[in-house]
């Protein structure tokens, strides 16, 4: 029966609502996060993380940071991620790839008993959207052209035609990451 949950990366906006809805379904919580920027301003422990809450400072790259929360958990929501638009590609790769890979090798090489965990990943992983040309031919856009956005033209065109896209259904079985972010 899973009693404590680790939440990676809990004090960022999508980890610290997961942390309020376990806490509401009676779960124990702990928190592990570097408090870095620029999710964060200063790495401070913001005052919305509740105090029921354990939190453990420090990164998920760090070994003896994994070791350390780790103990005593049943399960792990694994929401740690370096998020930015500026191209730190290495600082992207290291924490969201190497930094998961670690979570995984600390569990099989301490043999700790967690039960379940739960990797999240983003959205941006999948680019565009799926849109159907007026012809109805399947279409994965490119990127918006930042002449078009300069002029806040949002909406979607045939590179080849001009003619509108129309947004349809996505499944997921195309990705089309357009960023390091996406990628790692």
């Amino acid at each position: 029966m899973i009693k404590k949950v680790l939440v990676t990366g809990g004090a960022g906006f999508i980890g610290s609502h997961t942390v309020d809805s376990l806490l509401k379904l009676g779960y124990q919580v702990r928190i592990v996060d570097n408090l870095c920027a620029p999710v964060h301003a200063q790495p401070v422990l913001p005052a919305y993380i509740p105090s029921e809450c354990e939190f453990v400072f420090g990164d998920v790259t760090q070994r003896d940071v994994l070791e350390k929360a780790l103990q005593g958990v049943d399960a792990v929501i694994h929401l740690a991620a370096y998020q930015d638009y500026l191209p730190y590609f290495a600082q992207f790769f290291h924490t969201n790839t190497v930094g998961t890979a670690l979570l995984y090798e600390v569990i099989i090489e301490k043999r700790l008993p967690i039960q379940k965990v739960v990797i999240a990943s983003s959205q941006a992983v999948y680019g565009e959207a799926k849109y159907l040309r007026a012809d109805g031919i399947v279409q994965y856009p490119k990127l918006r052209a930042e002449s078009q956005l300069q002029i806040g033209q949002w909406d979607l065109f045939d590179h080849e035609t001009g003619l509108p896209l129309y947004p349809v259904w996505t499944d997921e079985t195309h990705v089309q990451p357009h960023n390091q972010y996406a990628l790692s």
